[in-house]
């Protein structure tokens, strides 16, 4: 029953993947057609086309481009 002058919030999941990597959104580049980032190679970045799938807003899959001992530059920092 819904009553009026009452409110809620509700989560509603399209697709879902577990398993997969992933890499901050923030730390993606979207450029015309093209997805990448940059890997960190010492004190030098390279920029490496990637494709991605879903996005939870904060972190964004990543289908193929990297691996998982890649560093890719960003906002966070991991020890």
């Amino acid at each position: 029953m819904i009553r009026s002058g009452y409110s809620a919030n509700a989560e509603i999941v399209l697709q879902k993947v577990e398993g997969v990597l992933t890499v901050p959104e923030s730390a993606v580049v979207f450029e015309g057609d093209s997805t990448y980032v940059y890997l960190v190679n010492g004190k030098e970045y390279t920029k490496k086309i990637i494709s991605t799938g879903l996005s939870d807003g904060v972190n964004i899959e990543v289908k193929s481009g990297l691996k998982e001992s890649d560093r890719v530059r960003g906002n966070q920092i991991i020890e």
